[in-house]
């Protein structure tokens, strides 16, 4: 899932550039920061390689040394001095990320009063990039020319203050003053919410529909075994890296690598090979997002195209009879975060409605011209809810992002429509994350009845300490009166450790949650009452702290801090909500 990272590199002169394109590949940073923010990009290890609470400071002086242009851009930085914190497991201090944000802003937007050349911004942002060690001067190279056609635009044409910017793009540690634009309310249908109708199990022996989940497939053609696996870029594991791994302990690995790498060709063809041999195993397929690797500062439009045609080619190659319905990720488009909506109806009675989550997603920069429903999807995504409602048709959602993660108007929006068609709606299915997670919905006049489900389901890539996986739902379905709720899935994973150390590369199955976590049902309620058991049995925690990294074992989580921000995250399914999470 990195989030497509370009908005930061400008406002940020790439201050902030890896920090919204990547996942935390801390242990626990991920955790902290959705449950106070989780609209705002996760912080990683990226930015301990480029030393950036290290340069921060002296790069100023740098700056002045080397640069009119940076000297001018950073003449604020000895009144204002920003408190620079020692890096932690949570990331930076969310008052860095806010002033750097609010001062340069602000000095971006003098530069384009000042009618300044795109050619003579992107110098100063490619000096910035270059001087404060944000990244490799390659990556500064192609990045910051790469997305200024996009960004240049939208400082042009925006309206908004650095503070009022700042607070829609970094939430609520950041809104001061509150810039009241952020929120927006869609419609909601004039027919009154029908009588909540408790779910109930189906007869045994009704017939059931298998769905297999592949999400956040993140190809990366480029990758090679041995390359060097730390290559202090943020991707790595790569054919062209400048340098070759310095001894084994840092060479890639045949099937690929838990160290800031996507996924090998090979792997992938290997999966395809896998789920043809298992075919009679599941109906469909649903696809949740994010094709192409995280190299986004070096994509085109050809690229994105041929990684497409070739992940398409591997279906009609190997399962040219199952149906397959995709959700838009945020990194298929160039530039990224841009795509689709659409409806379907595969069988009788049921509906898929794919949403463009993207819409809401913090790292789309076009938001930033005008955030109040684009395209009026979600006003879309209303009246085809009540059709199916009135129809009498149980609703399927896909979408990429997981819906916590959102813009908080998007995503406050969004949790309305969920209340509103809980009768309706039998799940929701995510990517983005990377792990294997979900959120818990709540009844908004009473938050503490569960409403809804969203799975998140784990990637194929390894990006980042995760091993790659992939989920078989089992769904009551497709007879006269069938519920199509969630009845079970199975998580498969590869033992990627065990597969690079030359054993036979297989999938295996992980887990199914009513066998592991002993679940009556799968039903909202019942995965309410599991956050409580976790709370309570730090066994039954622990293994699901296993699962969220795929069987990995690269991440323990044992102190309380950790464990409760990773259970407020599944209660947390509303962007910046953090009145849930009170009575853990």
């Amino acid at each position: 899932m990195w989030k497509c990272r370009v908005f930061f590199a400008f406002l940020l002169m790439l201050l902030l550039a890896v920090t919204s394109t990547t996942h935390s590949q801390s242990n626990r940073g991920e955790h902290a920061e959705r449950s106070q923010a989780k609209m705002v990009g996760r912080f990683d290890d990226n930015i301990e390689k480029s030393s950036l609470t290290r340069n921060a400071e002296n790069g100023v002086k740098t700056a002045e040394r080397n640069s009119s242009k940076l000297q001018e851009l950073t003449s604020e930085f000895p009144q204002k001095k920003i408190s620079i914190q020692a890096r932690s497991r949570e990331g930076l201090s969310s008052k860095l990320t806010c002033d750097a944000c609010k001062l340069i802003v602000g000095r971006l937007q003098d530069l384009v009063r000042q009618q300044k050349t795109t050619e003579e911004i992107i110098k100063v942002a490619k000096d910035i990039c270059k001087v404060y060690k944000i990244e490799d001067d390659r990556i500064c190279d192609l990045i910051v020319p790469l997305y200024a056609e996009v960004v240049l635009p939208i400082l042009r044409g925006t309206v908004l203050d650095p503070d009022e910017l700042c607070g829609m793009v970094l939430g609520k540690a950041c809104a001061t003053p509150f810039y009241p634009g952020v929120m927006w309310n869609i419609t909601m249908s004039d027919t009154p919410k029908p009588p909540v109708k408790p779910r109930v199990l189906p007869k045994p022996g009704s017939p059931t529909v298998r769905v297999l989940q592949l999400t956040d497939i993140h190809l990366d053609i480029e990758y090679r075994a041995g390359a060097d696996a730390e290559c202090g870029e943020p991707l790595c594991c790569r054919a062209f890296d400048a340098n070759p791994a310095p001894n084994k302990s840092r060479e890639a690995g045949k099937w690929g690598d838990f160290r800031g790498c996507d996924t090998p060709w090979n792997t992938l063809e290997m999966l395809f090979q896998h789920l043809a041999d298992i075919k009679d195993q599941f109906d469909y397929v649903i696809f949740t997002g994010d094709i192409p690797a995280h190299d986004v500062w070096n994509q085109t439009r050809t690229a994105q195209l041929s990684n497409l045609e070739r992940f398409a080619g591997l279906f009609r190659k190997y399962l040219p009879e199952k149906p397959v319905y995709v959700t838009m990720g945020n990194h298929e488009s160039v530039p990224c975060d841009r795509g689709g909506f659409y409806t379907f109806s595969p069988f009788p009675g049921f509906r898929i409605v794919s949403l463009n989550s993207n819409y809401g997603a913090s790292a789309n920069w076009w938001l930033i011209l005008n955030a109040t429903d684009p395209q009026e999807q979600l006003q879309w995504f209303v009246d085809v809810m009540q059709a199916a409602e009135d129809n009498g048709e149980k609703v399927m959602l896909l979408s990429h992002h997981e819906p916590g993660g959102l813009m908080k108007a998007f995503s406050w929006n969004y949790y309305r429509v969920i209340n509103r068609y809980e009768n309706t709606i039998i799940g929701q299915f995510h990517g983005h994350t990377h792990k294997d997670e979900l959120e818990v919905f709540y009844d908004l006049q009473n938050r503490s009845r569960a409403v809804s489900v969203s799975y998140i389901g784990g990637s194929i890539t390894t990006f980042s300490n995760t091993n790659p996986a992939y989920r078989i739902y089992t769904m009551d379905g497709n007879y006269p009166g069938s519920s199509w709720e969630v009845l079970d899935y199975t998580h498969y994973y590869l033992d990627l450790t065990g597969a690079n150390k030359g054993q036979v590369a297989s999938w295996q199955k992980e887990y199914s949650p009513k066998e592991a976590y002993q679940m009556k049902n799968l039903f909202p309620e019942e995965w309410d009452h599991l956050i409580y058991r976790m709370k309570a049995n730090d066994t039954l925690f622990q293994m699901y702290n296993t699962f969220y990294y795929k069987s990995a074992g690269t991440s323990p989580c044992t102190d309380w801090t950790c464990k409760r921000n990773m259970l407020c995250n599944i209660k947390q399914a509303r962007a910046d909500d953090a009145e849930i999470c009170n009575d853990l």
